[in-house]
């Protein structure tokens, strides 16, 4: 077995991640039931969340590394009461 040189790079130093950062917070548009149906937007921050423009007429989930909050859920959550 060859010694490896410091400076010489290993297969673990030369690898890429392909695609982008995940976001850390995940905007569902969810069924009646509470189910999501699909992914609408994510962010990074909690206010850029509560931000969002969101329907009337369309249930929310937000998903916090992969925990399924409501919309109320998901306010007392970013006021700190978790």
């Amino acid at each position: 077995m060859a010694a490896c040189d410091a400076n010489e790079a290993t297969p673990s130093m030369t690898m890429k991640i392909e695609g982008e950062a995940t976001k850390r917070l995940k905007l569902y548009r969810a069924d009646i039931d509470g189910n999501p149906l699909e992914i609408i937007a994510e962010f990074d921050s909690a206010a850029e969340v509560l931000e969002f423009r969101r329907r009337a007429d369309w249930r929310y989930l937000v998903a916090i590394q992969r925990r399924f909050l409501t919309w109320d859920e998901f306010t007392r959550w970013e006021k700190g009461d978790h």
